[in-house]
């Protein structure tokens, strides 16, 4: 039987977890990120879910008509595209329909920090930083909401960052995709509430400070007020959330919360906050300043 029918007929979660490129460099490297967390946590993902399910329906669980759990080797379903291309993005939504079932989850994660002065940005790489980090997610929404509303279930998780709330020396463009992120998700909650079946659609942003992957070496930030996050509490949350099954905001640490209170504040005010954690100079011993664009280089 194929993994597809199986999942039709028992209600198989259907995860799509969507990295860039770069993750997957850092990932081979020995670098820990999201994404390799994400996998640890896989099987947690899978027993809990379903032994939530056994719980209700008082049903006992037979596993190998219930769940695909990713352990890695050849058991991973990998579908190799382009997340900033929308023509390339469709036939793989369709390919993983038919594999594996209608996508029950969407976690876009993929994403890409470049920080330098805007004024240091070429055109090409504006259009790529924004294509991926904000493009790409409202592509994949559109590809998978509707799939997701004829069937009635469905979760979008999306990868936000404090940055969604708070802008800092060079980080105008990224700090503008991940602005723009919000703002999107935030429409894309009320168009559902519109539509039959919207409401049976989750839409839930982890908004994380710093995560300690490579990605970040060398970037200095303040501690003392909103401490950094690890891969393993972003993978956590994005568990948490599926288990839940409603939408959520999350921030990380908690503290980090209080980013998205400071645009109510004056200019003058949010000037003071950011000398005093030293935000100008946070970006001097940055290593991962070009990372994507030099390992994507033609």
């Amino acid at each position: 039987m194929s993994n597809n029918s199986r999942g039709m007929s028992s209600g198989l979660l259907v995860a799509v977890v969507i990295g860039t490129a770069a993750s997957i460099y850092l990932y081979l490297t020995g670098i820990l990120g999201i994404v390799p967390a994400l996998a640890a946590n896989a099987l947690i993902i899978a027993s809990t879910v379903v032994l939530g399910r056994e719980k209700v329906n008082k049903k006992p669980i037979v596993w190998e008509n219930e769940v695909v759990i990713i352990t890695g080797g050849n058991r991973i379903k990998y579908y190799e595209g382009d997340v900033s291309n929308y023509k390339t993005l469709e036939p793989i939504v369709e390919k993983i329909v038919k594999d594996l079932g209608t996508p029950t989850v969407l976690f876009n994660n993929a994403g890409i920090m470049v920080p330098k002065s805007f004024l240091e940005f070429t055109p090409d790489q504006i259009d790529k930083l924004l294509a991926i980090n904000l493009s790409g997610p409202i592509y994949l929404t559109r590809l998978v909401a509707p799939l997701m509303l004829k069937n009635r279930k469905g979760h979008i998780i999306s990868m936000g960052s404090v940055a969604s709330f708070v802008t800092f020396p060079h980080g105008s463009t990224y700090c503008a995709s991940k602005h723009g992120l919000h703002g999107f998700f935030e429409g894309v909650r009320h168009d559902l509430r519109e539509l039959p079946g919207g409401s049976k659609i989750k839409i839930s942003v982890i908004y994380p400070s710093v995560v300690n992957t490579g990605l970040f070496d060398g970037l200095k930030t303040s501690t003392s007020l909103i401490a950094n996050s690890s891969p393993d509490s972003v993978a956590r949350a994005f568990i948490d959330i599926v288990e839940s099954q409603e939408g959520h905001e999350i921030f990380l640490p908690r503290t980090a919360k209080i980013t998205s209170f400071l645009s109510a504040f004056s200019r003058s005010f949010r000037d003071r906050v950011y000398n005093l954690l030293d935000a100008q100079n946070s970006m001097k011993e940055f290593k991962g300043r070009d990372l994507y664009f030099s390992k994507t280089a033609k």
